[in-house]
């Protein structure tokens, strides 16, 4: 017999233990990051086949901010089928559970990227992209570090992603508790983030360390000297980095940077186009149409 709940909390340990196992090959410490300061059994989804949990996902409620509104998103992470019951359609049928669910109190729903194709099917459309650079410590002149910290201060970092923010759309609303939880899961992958101060906070970036790979999936700045002073001293600690940014930012004219790929980031499904209209006065049909009919470039590295 075959059922649909949101998820209890003795469901934890069993959905951690399937995460450990399924999501093996992308785990560098963040499973167990994520279960003990992130999960909440509220958030996830669960089809239960004989008594068993055979899929899962964890759905995150967000506020988005798009052209000066804030409006309520749906984030899905964490979608998976046990192996014996893969291929059999239980994933497509939690996921459409769990979407004509979603569509009573969001405006958008995001998941994350990692197999566009699996997606399209659903309604999500690819919305949100990336550039992805490699840098080597020979592009940039050698910098001081003066104003460089490795200590963070949550209040200085979100002030820093308000400014850097009112240039972009389709971003998450953050708070200071929002940092304080990231510097854990970023201790976890053996990552953290740097800071670099010319009496404010210019400039801050988070890494991670992914054996060989040391990825730079969030830098945030005020001028391009910051940009390049931050990267700098990074490089000093690696010889190499993997820079995730915007469409937008162009780091091969910069400094010579070597772009290695685009990629799609986020995938998006518009729920309500008429509420959508009629909340930002234009005209759309699709997700894509929808988060670009303004003028700003979209912007949103967040994972969870």
């Amino acid at each position: 017999m075959m059922k649909i709940r949101v998820g209890h909390p003795e469901d934890k340990s069993i959905i951690h233990s399937h995460w450990k196992d399924v999501f093996e090959f992308d785990d560098f410490g963040s499973i167990d990051a994520y279960f003990e300061h992130v999960y909440k059994p509220e958030n996830s989804y669960v089809l239960i086949i004989d008594n068993q949990i055979v899929s899962s996902l964890m759905v995150h409620p967000h506020e988005l901010v798009l052209h000066q509104k804030v409006v309520e998103v749906a984030f899905i992470v964490g979608v998976y089928t046990i192996e014996d019951y893969r291929h059999q359609g239980h994933m497509k049928t939690l996921l459409n559970y769990v979407l004509k669910d979603l569509e009573k109190n969001y405006l958008l729903t995001l998941i994350q990227a990692y197999h566009p194709a699996l997606y399209t099917q659903f309604g999500f459309e690819e919305v949100y992209k990336q550039k992805v650079y490699q840098v080597r410590r020979s592009m940039i002149k050698p910098m001081d570090s003066t104003g460089i910290k490795v200590s963070q201060n949550p209040k200085d970092n979100l002030d820093l992603y308000n400014y850097y923010t009112k240039y972009f759309n389709g971003y998450f609303v953050r708070d200071e508790a929002y940092y304080t939880q990231m510097m854990k899961l970023l201790a976890a992958e053996n990552g953290q983030y740097v800071s670099l101060y010319n009496e404010d906070l210019v400039a801050h970036l988070r890494f991670v360390v992914h054996n060989q790979d040391v990825i730079v999936d969030e830098i945030l700045y005020k001028d391009t000297n910051a940009l390049i002073k931050i990267l700098n001293y990074v490089l000093t600690k690696y010889p190499r980095l993997q820079v995730h940014v915007t469409m937008v930012e162009q780091l091969d004219q910069l400094f010579g940077a070597k772009l290695l790929h685009e990629e799609v980031s986020l995938m998006v499904k518009l729920n309500d186009s008429q509420l959508f209209e009629r909340l930002f006065n234009v005209s759309v049909k699709k997700a894509d149409s929808a988060l670009k009919a303004f003028s700003k470039p979209l912007f949103n590295s967040d994972f969870y």
